[in-house]
This record gives C-alpha cells, structure tokens and sequence, in this order.
C-alpha cells in the first residue's frame, strides 16, 4: 500500500515507523475495535488491519483479502482459523461502510471483535486452504504478547539446523 497509518495510543508510537503517521482511538477503552474505528474514521475508505504484534503476515495475503472483498463486494473479508472464534478479525480488509455500524457496536458496550464481524451483513471469508497458500497459519497469525511467544517468533527466525 502507498499510505501507512499506525493506530496508537502511546504518543511514543510516533517514533516507531519514522514518517508514518499515528492517530489515537476516538473511542477509549475499546481495544482493538476502538483502533479498526480510529483507522476507518481517519481513512475514509476501505482499510487493511494487521495488528502490530502478528510479524509474519505476508502481504500477498494482505493483496488477497482486498481483492476478496472487492471481488464480493462485502463489508469485510477475513482470514478462517483455528482461532476459538474461527477467524482471525485483526489481520482482514475492511470497507468504509464498516465505520457507523463498527460505532453502534462501540457506543453499545460491545468490544468483541468477532461479534462485531459477525453482524456485518455481508463477510467474505479467506478460507482456510486459501489462507494456507500463504503458509502456515500457525506462523502467519503468530501473535507476540509474551516472552514465550518472542522466543518463538525468533526461532521461526533462525534458519534451518
């Protein structure tokens, strides 16, 4: 993509990629949601989200979940997983029109971004082989919270033997 924006609450996020903007959430408090919100109202058009601690994701997945929700002309397209919610609703491409619903379900209380997908009318969804063709979702979706995960995420690192 030629336009970057990091969605952040920390002013020191403003060091972290030099020269590409930060905003903060509008909504408070409201997680990762509250980010997909802040980056919708500031973009005013479709978005790709990837959240900052998932390092393996490829961009020919990000490429494919644009032309997937183009293509379906849904509100959303996200990646099928493992995940105990089945998806993966913080590496997906998002349409403009998102942004109100996305501020009813904030305004409601709700923070659950699965909820959240699931009451979009129309999601295109990347299936599992076809998030696969991509490689490991295992590795894709890693997501870095913890020293362990660091650990592991240097491991995948470190080449073969």
């Amino acid at each position: 993509t030629p336009e970057l924006l990091i969605v952040a609450n920390d002013p020191a996020a403003d060091t972290w990629l030099p020269g590409v903007p930060r905003v903060a959430d509008r909504i408070v408090g409201a997680g990762g949601l509250g980010g997909l919100h802040a980056a919708l109202l500031h973009a005013h058009r479709e978005v790709v989200v990837v959240a900052w601690d998932m390092p393996f994701v490829p961009a020919d997945l990000l490429r494919a979940l644009v032309e997937h929700r183009r293509r379906f002309t849904a509100f959303a397209a996200v990646p099928v997983t493992d995940a105990p919610t089945g998806m993966e609703p913080f590496c997906a491409c998002y349409a403009a029109a998102c942004g109100p619903a996305l501020e009813r379900v904030l305004h409601a209380g709700t923070h659950g971004a699965a909820t959240f997908v699931r009451s979009l009318p129309r999601v295109s969804w990347l299936s599992r082989a076809a998030v696969e063709a991509f490689g490991d979702p295992a590795r894709t979706f890693l997501s870095v919270n913890t020293r362990e995960d660091l650990a592991r995420a240097q491991s995948l690192l470190q080449p073969a033997g």
